[in-house]
């Protein structure tokens, strides 16, 4: 992987040393995202989630996209995972553009929007470094079949709690998209690395970044972000922002959330479940069940892909659906006790009453006598 980012790295100082117009990444201040709150806010250190997604992404119809060429955007997110540095890789190629929706796609060129490339992961504090880089590929048979390979494999290490995984598996993902740098006709248009926590004085916050190709915007404080898409204004804002078309762009955006919404994918909610079932057992049931809990519980702290706070909301939750499952269960059995003890069978009720007439009829028989 080291080898691949020295690549990667020998293409920018080309770009940078040639007489190619070089792109620029413009990061969107949160006075100019709207709606208010979507940008600016804090993400605390194994208090909070972070996702990084490619909010929009435009294909200007000038570069003959699908006809000539076929876009590649490639897109590493390097971050504390546990007790180590992992990178995740995503691929943003034609195959993931065409399966947007009729009514996304732009009379004058194509884009994707909201995919994500990482998350939601534990932010464990540190730098949070994206590396953008944007590639044309001649269109010819055998590169867009290893190009759909590596959308396939790209999508793949996207599934909960695998990150672990990804850290060992992602390294032959960049050797195929290395494969295919390596073609005649790969051409690199942009590419930049962009670090979203600068120093310990400034955190991380939620936001939005934009990667644009030439031409560039001459004043990028009239950039805007509205409802994550990239909008422009005239300079003295004299009239209404409209979307950002003059050139290719990538939009990145950063968001956070306190839980991570999918904990029951995760490998400790079995246990879990496990408990809950446990108290339809009995007293016996009930000690299997507190251990299973106690255990997943356990398992769930351990667990990099969830941060301490959640840990600790999601097992205050647990304890109160535990309560309830128990007491429902109580409930149930005695319920069943009390149908055990009360009144009989209704065949039982007919033959005692079937009985009791007999006897009734014989004690009149004998005091005719």
């Amino acid at each position: 992987m080291a080898d691949f980012f020295a690549q990667i790295e020998r293409m920018w100082d080309t770009l940078r040393r040639g007489q190619v117009p070089l792109p620029m990444v413009a990061a969107i201040a949160p006075d100019r995202c709207s709606p208010d709150g979507a940008a600016g806010t804090w993400i605390g250190r194994d208090e909070a989630y972070f996702t990084l997604r490619v909010n929009e992404m435009h294909l200007s119809a000038n570069r003959e996209w699908y006809v000539v060429y076929d876009p590649l955007v490639l897109v590493l997110t390097e971050f504390n995972y546990g007790n180590q540095r992992v990178t995740v890789p995503s691929v943003v190629g034609p195959n993931l553009i065409g399966k947007q929706a009729e009514g996304q796609v732009p009379k004058h060129g194509s884009l994707v929007l909201d995919v994500c490339v990482a998350g939601p992961c534990p932010y464990k504090g540190g730098d949070i470094d994206v590396s953008v880089s944007f590639y044309q590929i001649v269109r010819r048979n055998y590169a867009q079949k290893l190009l759909s390979v590596i959308e396939r494999l790209s999508g793949a290490l996207g599934a909960v709690g695998q990150l672990a995984m990804i850290a060992k598996t992602g390294v032959a993902l960049l050797e195929g998209v290395e494969g295919l740098l390596g073609l005649d006709g790969t051409v690199m248009l942009a590419g930049q690395r962009i670090s979203l926590t600068t120093s310990p004085l400034d955190p991380l916050r939620t936001g939005f970044h934009a990667m644009i190709t030439p031409p560039v915007p001459r004043n990028p404080d009239t950039l805007r972000v509205c409802d994550r898409r990239l909008y422009v204004s005239s300079a003295h804002g004299t009239s209404d922002p409209t979307p950002y078309r003059e050139s290719d762009f990538v939009l990145l955006g950063i968001s956070s959330s306190e839980v991570r919404g999918d904990d029951s994918l995760l490998p400790f909610n079995d246990l879990k479940m496990d408990a809950m079932r446990a108290l339809w057992d009995g007293a016996d049931g009930v000690e299997i069940a507190k251990a299973n809990l106690i255990a997943a519980y356990q398992q769930m702290r351990k667990n990099p892909d969830v941060t301490q706070r959640e840990a600790s909301l999601l097992f205050d939750h647990w304890l109160v659906e535990f309560e309830a499952e128990r007491n429902r269960a109580s409930k149930v059995r005695s319920m069943s006790e009390r149908r055990a003890r009360g009144t009989p069978p209704e065949l039982a009720t007919d033959m005692f009453n079937a009985l009791r007439r007999i006897e009734e009829k014989a004690r009149g028989g004998d005091a005719s006598r």
